[in-house]
């Protein structure tokens, strides 16, 4: 099938279009042309390894290169595309609220998918809820390896100056699994608040004052968070070793809410394991 027989799913990407095969499940991962030599083949090598062994489910099924796409993967449709779009209401300005279950579900599954990757040598070097994508059960996937350092290769990505102790650390540091972790803190924030770290500041303009702030380590306030306040902080903190100790830490969190708990939630309105 080409190009033209399918659906455009994505375009917002930098790297790829995304196009869903009518009638199926899966969609192609399509890379421009200034982008195949280098991250088409980075993604590639990413999914192959991972395929290669038992992946958990919150990492994209792959299906191997297009039939007629030699710079298209075939991978796992993610219905409710990212997890950034999914949590903010453009029509009202505002989160839509969540089920702090939901939180944890998807906390687990991203710190899940994540330490899989670094087991197998594998950095994804931008993590952000936009590249946390949902399938149509709120089951959350990590996607867009497209950047990965592999076995401590070049990357072509980077965190976002909200996600990046390598801005913190200054010229010369490189992703690890340490700055993994204090990206996936940022972002724990993003999935209680529904928009990145110091929302008051503007991206570009105020560069030098985001990486002041966290360089002298001032964190937004995270004691609010109705789950994952700790985590979160801990996590900006790098007080975990390793992606699993995140994976324990979660687990550990949620049996605590879940043996606190005396009175059933208020779901009106919440995005739950139902639906929203």
């Amino acid at each position: 099938m080409s190009k033209a027989e399918r659906e455009i799913f994505d375009k917002s990407g930098y790297t790829s279009i995304i196009y869903r095969t009518p009638g199926t499940c899966r969609v192609v991962k399509s890379f421009l042309p200034e982008c195949i030599e280098k991250h088409f083949s980075t993604e590639q090598k990413v999914y192959e390894r991972f395929s290669a062994h038992d992946h958990p489910p919150s990492i994209l099924k792959y299906y191997g290169v297009a039939a007629d796409d030699p710079a298209g993967l075939v991978l796992e449709l993610a219905e409710r595309r990212n997890l950034y779009s999914c949590l903010w209401d453009h029509e009202m300005g505002q989160m839509r609220p969540v089920e702090p279950k939901l939180l944890y579900k998807w906390a687990y599954q991203a710190a899940t998918a994540l330490d899989f990757a670094h087991s197998l040598g594998v950095i994804h070097f931008d993590i952000h809820c936009v590249n946390f994508v949902l399938d149509q059960n709120l089951e959350l996937k990590v996607a867009d390896w497209a950047g990965a350092s592999i076995d401590g290769s070049i990357s072509y990505s980077c965190y976002r100056t909200t996600h990046s102790l390598l801005c913190v650390q200054g010229k010369g540091s490189r992703p690890s699994v340490q700055s993994e972790i204090f990206a996936f803190g940022s972002a724990l924030h993003n999935m209680n608040v529904g928009h990145d770290i110091f929302p008051e500041l503007d991206y570009e303009k105020d560069h030098n004052e985001i990486v002041r702030r966290l360089r002298n380590q001032e964190f937004p306030d995270t004691s609010n968070f109705s789950v994952l306040g700790d985590v979160t902080l801990s996590c900006w903190r790098l007080q975990y070793e390793s992606m699993q100790d995140v994976v324990d830490t979660v687990k550990a969190d949620l049996k605590s809410y879940l043996a606190c708990r005396r009175q059933p939630s208020d779901k009106a309105g919440k995005m739950t394991y139902e639906g929203t």
